[in-house]
């Protein structure tokens, strides 16, 4: 076997934060079993050659061209938070390219030598409590804050890590959110994709929600199709289930899937059934469509799905459920379940979860799922009807609910927006070449690329992974286009390669100071920074809504007033240089 890491693509490097490199080796496994790639990256990696440190599968997936397995990376028996090696290799066992994120060792090293006896005299059960279902807990090393004590949590409608300090106080909270029957199909009316599209229409005057009733002017949207389905032959009914899609009822408001005797469902929009059959039809039909694309490994397993859920919130959301995934929609305002965008959206980021496993997404890497959500909703619907096609949610958004998010965002990168707003910006991009290369092609291209991301990728480096995407399925014909249309959005540099990446990850964070106090609302959160700084600072909630913002004056030592806001939030410090995200914790 000849062994050469000496082609560096890009390796980035920030403060407390992984190291990042991204590796072209020109090295032949004999085979692609995961020990075997395993071994590999332990014995000839050189930054793995330390005492102490482990490597441990996390994932193994496979596209149309590469086996891609992941691996954390432990020192100790501690978990590095996303720190991750990814070795992707031919079939033919041809090691196409090696992604590192590695810990600072030295800081590890030292902190773990300092502080692990006294994580070993910790209590776990008293520091979790006897009412939360713990299903993981271990020691984590987690920069900025160093070692931390990671719990985990999840059910079908939960899914979170709580990470404590040796105190037992919580520091950080982080979401990551069979039956036996015949295969058959049963009629149904639905919106393809959504009734404003198919019509031509814009949301105002007749054309509104109004509550959920039906109405003359909608008639003209049904479509009659087939929608999969199970016969019991126990209950002589048929119901909306299949080997990838369970609708169930597992989250307020209450509303039983619907199942009846006969194969006709026909319902209009005022009927729970109707968004139980939109939600069954679109998500099938868009695992179709992976398929003839050639990935049908994505998502082959069931997802369980509430079309009637959120507790009646105008949100939606994906929950990877520990391998158990589920999807709820939310009735809010238009019914999520009501537009095949929402539909797709939420789905996607299933998409993206079953290609990697990733969860402790940075925030970069959030908004690039955002970002993809929303292409695969936008390519989805412009297939079908290319009116209006830049208006994401075009029925469930862009009216007196919410405004919906545009595929034509003229943003450049790097943005200070929130994650939402920096997903548009790659959404933008890919929307482009949808227009340049056609619908499959650029499919295809995010689809394949995407097995590539690891948990802290940027729209820089999933833009190279696209264009290495390119080399793998089409030779790399489309690659002066793909560059020029990255390069537009200032994704990419004048030479095609990620430099703006530097520019934002070189410099040395600030140091969050009284967590724990500004969690419980007994004093003020501040930022020391290196050197003195002036900028802006954003509260925003979960749901991406902005809370409170401010300004500072030149400071080493920003105080940050709190919002009214209870719960997990994000707060944004954008300086004149640089831009930070930091998930808190704010209790009663």
């Amino acid at each position: 076997m000849r062994i050469c890491l000496a082609i560096l693509l890009f390796a980035l490097q920030a403060s407390a934060q992984p190291a990042k490199q991204w590796l072209k080796p020109n090295d032949v496994l004999p085979s692609t079993d995961t020990l075997r790639v395993l071994q590999y990256a332990q014995q000839w990696i050189p930054s793995l050659q330390r005492e102490n440190v482990q490597l441990k599968i996390s994932s193994t997936s496979s596209s149309t061209r590469l086996h891609h397995s992941s691996f954390d990376v432990w020192y100790n028996e501690v978990y590095c938070w996303q720190s991750t090696v990814k070795v992707n290799v031919s079939p033919a066992g041809k090691v196409h390219s090696v992604q590192l994120n590695l810990p600072d060792w030295f800081a590890l090293s030292k902190e773990y030598d300092d502080q692990i006896v006294h994580w070993q005299k910790i209590d776990t059960q008293s520091i979790v409590g006897a009412n939360r279902m713990v299903k993981q807990q271990r020691l984590v090393w987690y920069p900025p804050q160093g070692l931390r004590w990671a719990v985990s949590c999840w059910s079908l409608t939960s899914d979170y890590t709580l990470l404590f300090n040796q105190q037992g106080r919580i520091c950080d909270s982080i979401s990551h959110e069979r039956r036996f029957g015949r295969d058959t199909f049963v009629h149904a009316r639905i919106f393809n994709p959504d009734p404003l599209t198919t019509q031509g229409f814009f949301y105002g005057g007749n054309y509104i929600d109004n509550s959920d009733a039906d109405a003359t002017w909608l008639q003209p949207a049904y479509r009659t199709v087939k929608v999969p389905a199970t016969y019991i032959p126990q209950l002589g009914q048929f119901a909306l289930y299949n080997n990838w899609v369970s609708l169930e009822e597992f989250e307020a408001p209450v509303f039983e899937p619907v199942r009846q005797a006969n194969q006709t469902f026909f319902f209009n929009r005022s009927e729970s059934g109707f968004e139980d059959v939109m939600t069954m039809y679109h998500i099938m039909t868009f695992r179709q469509q992976l398929a003839t694309l050639g990935y049908p490994q994505l998502m082959n397993q069931v997802l369980h799905v509430d079309a009637h859920a959120q507790f009646g919130a105008d949100n939606s959301m994906f929950v990877r459920n520990g391998g158990e995934p589920s999807l709820r929609l939310g009735t809010g305002g238009v019914d999520d379940a009501e537009d095949a965008d929402v539909i797709i959206h939420e789905y996607a980021h299933g998409l993206s979860w079953s290609a990697n496993n990733n969860i402790n997404f940075s925030f970069e890497r959030s908004a690039l799922d955002e970002g993809l959500a929303d292409y695969w909703a936008t390519s989805y619907s412009r297939r079908k009807n290319a009116f209006r096609w830049e208006d994401v949610f075009t029925w469930d958004g862009h009216n007196e609910f919410w405004n919906g998010r545009t595929a034509s965002s003229t943003q450049l990168y790097p943005s200070s927006g929130n994650l939402y707003q920096v997903g548009e910006i790659w959404n933008a991009v890919l929307s482009k070449l949808w227009s340049d290369v056609g619908a499959d092609i650029t499919d295809r291209l995010q689809l394949e690329s995407m097995f590539f991301y690891t948990e802290q990728s940027t729209l820089p480096e999933a833009a190279m992974y696209l264009i290495e995407a390119d080399s793998l399925l089409y030779n790399g014909i489309h690659t002066n286009i793909i560059c020029s249309r990255f390069q537009q959005q200032g994704i990419l540099g004048a030479n095609c390669l990620p430099l703006e990446t530097a520019s934002i990850t070189k410099f040395i964070s600030p140091q969050l100071i009284n967590t724990m106090g500004f969690a419980q609302a007994v004093g003020p959160l501040q930022l020391a920074f290196p050197d003195a700084s002036n900028g802006v600072y954003q509260w925003y909630a979960v749901d991406g809504r902005l809370l409170m913002e401010g300004t500072i004056d030149y400071s080493l030592l920003w105080t940050i007033p709190p919002p009214n806001y209870t719960g997990l939030l994000f707060l944004s410090i954008q300086t004149n240089q640089q831009r930070f995200r930091f998930p808190l914790l704010r209790m009663q």
